[in-house]
């Protein structure tokens, strides 16, 4: 025996200890039990059915409610230990709740306590996908380093049950044949992107679709955008974002492709563009990444495939970089006023090397950004600007140069994609992406405009199916708040408020409204935070407060104090707006998620961004020859030459635009940003009202974005701003799901043995009757009566709690497969039964003819015969030796497939067989994070072919790993030079 305090750390630890009077020997541990009754004179309670050993005293042993003991199983039914009944003990909690995948199964009341305790406990066990009901919730471990490309996710870090989530998702798709919506929402930071890409992988995965040039068209075009799209802060390694460019918040950086390029120029390339000694310190744009630790390896490495895939798209590297390049040195570029009308440059070596890039001539460019023309009584004449205008041409010069690139990127990946996906058949996955929230094409992805041109954090990625179906993954922006919110940050928490109103509409409100229309009566009241008054306050069509900022913006003489002064008239009553005492010219919106703090001045600054003419006039045949940048501003060259060819002090928008639907009545090329925001908006959820959603609540672990930290209170907050206790409650004591009486009864009548034998006739009238008997019958058979198996028949439907439908679909599961089962053997009986007697007289005959063929001479060589027993064949040799291996092989195994060869121990080089082991060059770099990275011309042992298909076994610092077979190549003497030089 071996006191408590010798234990060793290897051995099984015991929680209170010091409740434990004497210590019993366990075996090895393989629970936890927690102590439901007092377990104290024992010779007084119980009786053991065995006699201890004598080394233990059993009566000095005390154990009290709520003390941990070891289990470790018993040879003695109904004891979990050999001297402690079982039904005195249930399992511990941190052990249950590792093992409970859904909330909905939680024992014991549905507080935030027990959630929060369910989801820390999935945590630390790598556990970070959990179902509450049809929701699933996803903790974001910020530990899956980002991937080089969009498509090529780690999977380590994911659980099986985000891809059950697909898979229901498709099977929904396929039974109802209703476009499915697959819909992720989040804070900034919370891992919505990564889980998309998941998805969409995995669905590549399941058709093969990885070696189809759809997938790399797909895959490029996500990996080009995602960096152009970009950027890093203190919430998030990879957000999105929308208006940046010419500068970047405090802490923040610019977009991920600017650090990229300066990392990964080659010296050859920095020459070219006039970059030598530059670094991110050079430049005014990005100089608020200061704080940021950069791996220049990583970068380097991400910018060679980024290139890849603009191969891959077709679209020219040298075209793009030159725009990049341009829009970093536009941002060391100042203008001063002087005592004359002529601006003095401040870099204007800078400006000379921009000339260049964009081939327009020096003088031209200089006039087109510190002059501008305007129209008076039919006249058109020329202003000189002051060094504040010419330095704000700058930037939108730079801003509409970068957004306009990103959008030409985007129409040629679509293009791309529709050519391909117009040559392969109907039954290839396809993708459509939006362009822009409401019109679907075949695509690579789905991109919103944002008010600054770029694409924002709203994604669709839809894979077609054949008709009008479809799988749409939704991936919106997730809710800001900032020290200095912009309108950038008022159009992204205007899609939060939105999306969870839609979710507010489709699992609450809908639920509650059905309730009274059907005559239900509920255990519970349905509470949940209704948000609709504030996407109200925000997009109203006329009293909104975007609306408002539209109105203000049109007017000639424009002011924030006057915008401000109409909304707090129109809102004056409001709840959820308030006036910002602390700070002039602010005003305060209650989200959701929070109150946020912006300023007018910054908002009626960002929506009224336009660029001159002036501007849009460099770039035309005659003042510029690159063909890119005149593409660029196709659209309104064209407009300009229709009226004249000539500036006349028009404005246009910082974006190309898109073609919309027929009910956009306005001019899209002079409409503002909040504009153009709200109509992508309208459009997206006009198709996402068509499908049927389903819903992924993405979650921040904590507030630095350190990996495999679990913070209570970040979680605890997000769980209420999403109201996943308000979803537990109705998934557990509710009824959130219906259906028709006929769906419920053509979907789960086999469950009944009297209507699956059709003894009871199946009518309309009968379908109310027939329902019943099913759930009545079910109610029978559950064998777990802890959980909320309710149900209540209505006017039109059947209401279910979502324990009741998980209880529903696994008997209907189990019930099919054992139908399965018995048709598959039934079939296999009845065709062997039905062959035998002609396989009978078969062998018969053969054994005579055998007979008859050993008597003949042995020169003589009867032919073969070849006899048939309805579909089964065999040949039938005169030899005794084939007579018998035809025997074997047709004893009822002649449709079984024969065994899968070895697979050659060799390589294959000319005419040469090369055994392994054998040595090998690397032809590309290839890694797995964490585990191991090969590089370009590095030398491998390969040990022999892998187990999967395509793969070599490489032996690397004592472990063996897979390696693809195209990536190497043998080792010669003229690759071993180049991989030793």
């Amino acid at each position: 025996m071996m006191p408590i305090s010798t234990l060793t750390p290897d051995q099984p630890p015991l929680v209170v200890m010091s409740a434990i009077q004497r210590s019993i020997s366990a075996p090895s541990l393989s629970k936890h039990y927690l102590v439901n009754k007092y377990f104290s004179d024992i010779e007084k309670n119980f009786k053991p059915l065995r006699p201890p050993p004598k080394n233990v005293d059993v009566t000095n042993i005390q154990l009290t409610p709520g003390q941990e003991v070891i289990y470790g199983g018993s040879k003695v039914n109904h004891w979990s230990h050999d001297y402690v009944p079982s039904q005195w003990s249930t399992m511990s909690n941190a052990k249950r709740c590792t093992m409970l995948d859904d909330l909905v199964n939680l024992s014991g009341p549905t507080t935030e306590d027990a959630l929060l305790r369910t989801l820390q406990a999935r945590f630390y066990k790598e556990q970070y996908y959990t179902s509450v009901g049809s929701v699933l919730v996803f903790l974001n471990p910020c530990s899956v380093e980002p991937s080089h490309e969009a498509l090529k996710q780690d999977h380590s870090g994911s659980d099986v049950k985000l891809f059950r989530f697909l898979d229901h998702s498709l099977q929904k798709l396929a039974e109802t044949c209703c476009p499915q919506a697959i819909v992720l929402s989040g804070h900034s930071g919370s891992g919505k992107t990564f889980t998309s890409m998941l998805l969409l992988q995995e669905l590549f995965d399941r058709t093969n679709g990885r070696n189809s040039a759809i997938y790399q068209y797909v895959n490029a075009g996500l990996t080009v955008l995602q960096k152009l799209t970009s950027a890093m802060n203190e919430h998030c390694q990879n957000s999105s974002r929308m208006c940046r460019v010419t500068s970047c918040e405090e802490r923040e950086s610019n977009f991920v492709i600017f650090y990229e390029m300066l990392m990964g120029l080659s010296m050859q390339e920095k020459e070219e563009y006039d970059l030598m000694g530059c670094d991110i310190n050079s430049f005014d744009c990005l100089s608020g990444s200061q704080h940021m630790s950069l791996d220049r390896r990583k970068l380097m490495e991400s910018f060679k495939r980024w290139k890849a895939c603009l191969t891959v798209l077709g679209i020219p590297q040298g075209d793009i970089i030159k725009i990049l390049v341009t829009v970093l040195l536009l941002s060391n570029i100042s203008f001063e006023d002087t005592s004359s009308l002529k601006l003095r440059v401040n870099g204007e070596t800078v400006l000379q090397t921009v000339s260049a890039l964009l081939q327009v001539p020096l003088h031209t460019l200089y006039k087109g950004l510190t002059s501008k023309s305007c129209q008076s009584r039919g006249q058109v004449y020329m202003t000189s600007l002051d060094a504040a205008r010419a330095n704000n041409n700058l930037k939108l010069l730079a801003q509409s140069l970068y957004s306009r690139t990103v959008a030409a990127i985007v129409k040629r990946a679509n293009n791309s994609h529709r050519c391909i996906s117009s040559q392969i058949d109907n039954n290839s996955p396809g993708l459509l992406s939006r362009k822009g929230p409401g019109r679907l094409s075949n695509g690579s992805s789905s991109h919103k405009r944002s008010p600054s041109g770029s694409r924002g954090s709203s994604h669709m990625h839809t894979r077609q199916l054949p008709g009008d179906n479809f799988l749409a993954i939704l991936d919106m922006f997730g809710f800001e708040k900032l020290e200095n919110n912009t309108l950038e940050q008022l159009c992204i928490n205007l899609s939060s408020e939105t999306l969870q109103h839609f979710y507010n509409t489709f699992v609450f409100k809908t639920t509650e409204e059905s309730y009274i229309e059907e005559g239900i009566q509920a255990d519970m009241d349905i509470h949940y935070y209704e948000n609709a008054p504030i996407v109200e306050l925000l997009s109203s069509q006329k009293t909104g407060v975007l609306s408002l900022l539209e109105a203000e913006c049109a007017l000639h003489n424009y002011s924030a104090d006057t915008y401000l002064q109409k909304i707090r008239i129109q809102h004056a009553k409001d709840k959820q707006f308030k006036e910002c005492s602390s700070q002039v010219g602010c005003f305060i919106i209650s989200h959701f998620a929070g109150p946020v703090t912006y300023r007018a001045q910054s908002l009626m600054e960002k929506n009224k961004q336009m660029i001159s003419d002036d501007i849009v006039w460099l770039f035309s045949r005659s003042n510029c020859s690159f063909g890119f940048v005149t593409h660029l501003f196709t659209q309104e060259l064209k407009q300009m030459q229709d009226n004249g060819s000539a500036p006349k002090g028009h404005s246009y928008k910082l974006t190309a635009h898109y073609n919309f639907s027929q009910d956009t009545c306005f001019d899209r090329s002079r409409s503002c940003v909040s504009q153009d925001f709200h109509i992508h908006l309208d459009c997206l959820l006009k198709t996402l009202v068509q499908t049927e959603p389903h819903f992924i609540r993405c979650l921040k672990t904590n507030s630095g974005q350190r990996r495999n930290v679990f913070e209570r209170e970040v979680i605890l907050q997000q769980v209420r701003t999403y109201q996943i206790l308000e979803t537990l409650h109705l998934m557990t004591a509710g009824f959130p799901h219906r259906l028709r009486y006929k769906a419920f009864n053509a979907r789960y009548r086999l469950l009944h043995p009297d209507l699956i034998h059709n003894r009871i006739k199946t009518r309309g009238d009968n379908c109310y009757a027939e329902s019943k008997q099913i759930l009545e019958l079910l109610a029978t058979l559950d064998d777990q009566p802890q959980i909320n198996t309710q149900w209540a028949l209505g006017k039109k439907n059947i209401f279910l709690s979502e324990s009741m439908l998980q209880l529903l679909e696994r008997f209907r599961e189990e019930k099919r497969c054992q139908c399965a089962t018995k048709i598959q053997a039934a079939w296999r009986c009845h065709r062997y039964v039905k062959a035998w007697p002609v396989l009978k007289r078969q062998l018969q005959l053969l054994k005579r003819h055998s007979s008859r063929g050993s008597r003949k001479l042995a020169s003589v060589q009867p032919r073969s015969r070849t006899l048939s027993a309805g579909n089964l064949q065999f040949t039938v040799s005169p030899e005794k030796r084939a007579l018998r291996n035809s025997f074997t092989d047709l004893r009822f195994e002649q449709n079984k497939p024969p065994d899968v060869p070895m697979r050659r121990r060799y390589t294959i080089q000319g005419n040469r067989k090369i055994s392994y082991p054998q040595m090998r060059v690397m032809r590309e770099n290839y890694s797995e994070p964490g585990r191991f990275s090969l590089s370009e011309g590095q030398e491998v042992k390969v040990l022999g072919a892998s187990k999967r298909k395509g793969y070599l076994d490489v032996e690397y610092n004592n472990m063996v790993i897979m390696v693809p077979f195209q990536l190497t190549e043998l080792l010669t003497k003229k690759n071993q030079v180049v991989a030793n030089v």
